[in-house]
């Protein structure tokens, strides 16, 4: 993002270690709660970055192939076909 924050704030770290972010930060970078953030270390201090959601992230991966249903319905398939030769149907 191109625009540059001056004002420094202050926070007070909480007894599990969360900090507020400031609201018109939150709204510059769009953090809302459940928004995912990163935590990088550099020499200066700790950088906190919007991140992507994972679960977003990896939607859509397994499009293309067979669902859990036809792979399912496949094994099922053989294992008849296994049986009936087993008993000669």
């Amino acid at each position: 993002m191109s625009t540059t924050y001056k004002k420094k704030i202050n926070r007070r770290v909480g007894i599990k270690n969360n900090v507020v972010i400031p609201i018109d930060l939150a709204r510059m970078y769009n953090i809302t709660p459940s928004t995912f953030v990163s935590f990088e270390s550099s020499e200066d201090g700790i950088i906190i970055k919007p991140a992507e959601d994972p679960i977003k992230k990896a939607k859509g991966v397994l499009r293309g192939g067979n669902s859990s249903l036809d792979i399912k319905r496949e094994i099922r398939e053989e294992e008849k076909a296994c049986e009936n030769k087993k008993f000669n149907f």
